[in-house]
């Protein structure tokens, strides 16, 4: 009688296990799961132990099964793969299954064995994203040479389809395989007038993207990639692709939901977008949704849009879009400043050797590019070259001067001379301080404007050259950081005021380069996040040495006096921000007083 009812318990559990949604998945906790696990765990053990690999009425395979639907979950992989022995009698298994779906090469030749193996890969493609396991398994020489073997199979069996799957991902976990690969058409040229949009998604919201797509289509400037439009079936086989695309794309939307974070797949490109530091936009469903801890600590400070929330789906989608087209703003002046950094260099250096390189440079720390939308002079800011002037030999051509070591005030005339290669009678600056001092005369758009049409026009500079003159001599002026960022509210900050704050509270600019802030609003709410909790701020500063550290060839750059003294700044900023605001409203109440 006892032994028919531990039998039915252990029924119900599997079924249990099997059944368990990625919603409820979430919502378990080890206390009420620990039992279930437990039971399986035992059983698992057992079932190998046996001639038969049976445990009772079921098959290890059986057990394999449901074990492999948990550790979809991290705080369940960890619990199972921190009891005695139960890694290392995986490991063995794995290795012996492997022998033995490949004896006398045909991997198919026995679907439990099969079944068995395909279980342990992806058990195993769970563990190789945990960094505790990442040397134990990438130094054991059979057990890659069984993944590698595997990755490169071709079967429409599905226990294989299962193993291939998950061998790339353990290959790609592992740094085994290349994925900054050549583009899908290698004749295709840098579009710096669209934004490239792909929409990284769960096939089992297949759906809910299809309904995205459909609205964003004719909405967004530039292309949108998305498998099931770019590709044939079935889309995970088509992995390489799948990389190329996140690796030329502007921003990734990303439909985040309990499926997308239970997704192995979905995990993958997330490590892929965040290594190559791309701009990400999480797309929440629901008020009360939230992410899985992986998701949060790889890209959590990322601005997201909730649909489903207090806001109707019109509103949250003008925000999306908003947030797209911001990305293809700015995407000409990131894109060429990361190609021309050259990270032996100073911070004084690289920023003058990026005017030197590109002098046309994102639009200054001193002018909002909201009050100089229209200004004919400084629209030019955002062309992609400068245009061929019929007056060449007075374009601002920059070049290093030799005296760049030197604080900007302290420069001579000759100095600037040599920076700006000017005519005198185009531009006569005695020295560093009136170069300071004739930026801070043309800190608005009625001195820029006036400036140009009563005096360098005439001189013969073109409205082009003028613009890239002056964003030259404003980027400058910001190293001398002798001022404020600026006298804008933080929310109003555009990227380069956001990289001068950075600058002015001495935090590094590997960690300034992690962040893809297109402006203020979104490095206010990153602020807000971070602060307001202490599990926040802890997992930020790990999230932060992570891709640092895989930024830096492994090397671990990132101290806490760092990071404390940017928390501390941050908190700060809040405090500013949140007087600046409080002032406006004063002052807005007393005007409609009076």
């Amino acid at each position: 009688m006892m032994k028919t009812f531990e039998e039915i318990l252990v029924a119900y559990y599997l079924l249990y296990v099997l059944l368990l949604e990625p919603r409820e998945m979430k919502k378990g906790n080890m206390t009420s799961i620990q039992t279930v696990l437990d039971h399986i765990i035992e059983r698992t053990i057992q079932a190998f132990n046996s001639s038969e690999f049976n445990c009772g009425l079921y098959n290890v395979s059986e057990y394999l099964a449901g074990l492999a639907k948990l550790v979809a979950n991290d705080k369940f992989l960890l619990y199972i793969i921190s009891k005695d022995n139960i890694f290392d009698l995986f490991f063995q298994k794995f290795l012996e299954f492997n022998h033995l779906c490949t004896r006398n090469s045909n991997i198919e030749s026995n679907d439990l064995h099969g079944l068995i193996c395909s279980s342990l890969y992806t058990i195993f493609w769970s563990i190789s994203f945990q960094s505790d396991y990442y040397l134990k398994l990438k130094n054991n020489d059979e057990f890659i040479q069984f993944i590698e073997q595997m990755s490169k199979t071709e079967s429409n069996n599905e226990h294989i389809v299962t193993m291939r799957r998950a061998a790339k991902g353990i290959l790609f976990n592992l740094d085994l395989v290349q994925t900054d690969l050549q583009p899908i058409d290698n004749n295709t040229e840098i579009d710096y007038d669209h934004v490239k949009v792909m929409i990284s998604y769960a096939h089992k919201d297949t759906k809910l993207c299809q309904q995205l797509v459909n609205k964003l289509q004719n909405r967004v400037q530039g292309d949108i990639w998305v498998d099931f439009i770019k590709l044939k079936p079935p889309y995970e086989d088509d992995w390489e692709e799948i990389a190329c695309a996140i690796t030329q794309c502007d921003v990734i939307l990303m439909i985040v939901t309990e499926n997308y974070c239970t997704s192995k797949s979905c995990r993958r490109e997330v490590i892929h977008a965040d290594k190559r530091n791309k701009r990400i936009i999480p797309i929440y469903q629901g008020k009360e949704y939230q992410p899985e801890d992986w998701f949060e600590i790889r890209v959590g400070s990322a601005t997201f849009v909730r649909f489903g929330d207090n806001k109707s789906d019109e509103i949250v989608m003008e925000t999306l879009l908003n947030l797209i087209h911001a990305t293809d703003k700015t995407k000409r002046s990131l894109n060429r400043e990361k190609l021309h950094q050259t990270p032996t260099l100073t911070s004084q250096q690289q920023t003058i050797q990026s005017i030197v390189l590109h002098p046309i440079l994102p639009v200054s720390p001193v002018l909002s590019p909201t009050r100089l939308i229209s200004n004919p002079i400084i629209d030019t800011l955002t062309i992609q070259s400068v245009s061929h002037s019929s007056t060449p030999d007075i374009v601002p051509s920059l070049t290093l001067p030799s005296v760049n070591t030197k604080p900007i005030e302290q420069w001579t005339n000759v100095d600037l001379q040599q920076l700006l290669q000017l005519p005198s009678s185009i531009l006569d600056l005695s020295s560093g301080q009136a170069l300071l001092a004739y930026i801070r005369l043309l800190s608005n758009e009625d001195a820029l404007f006036d400036e140009y049409e009563t005096c360098m026009r005439h001189r013969g500079l073109s409205r082009e050259q003028f613009a890239n003159l002056i964003g030259s001599l404003i980027s400058l002026r910001s190293l001398n950081n002798i001022e404020e960022t600026s006298n804008l509210s933080p929310d109003q900050w555009t990227y380069e005021e956001i990289k001068c704050w950075f600058r002015q509270n001495r935090l590094s600019v590997y960690l300034f380069d992690t962040f893809t802030f297109v402006d203020g609003t979104e490095f206010l709410i990153y602020a807000k996040l971070v602060t307001e909790s202490s599990i926040r701020m802890d997992a930020e500063y790990d999230r932060l040495r992570s891709r640092i550290q895989s930024r830096n060839n492994g090397q671990d750059i990132f101290q806490l006096d760092e990071y404390a003294r940017f928390i501390n700044a941050l908190k700060k900023l809040l405090i500013r921000f949140q007087s600046s605001s409080s002032n406006t409203t004063q002052e807005s109440a007393q005007c409609t007083i009076s």
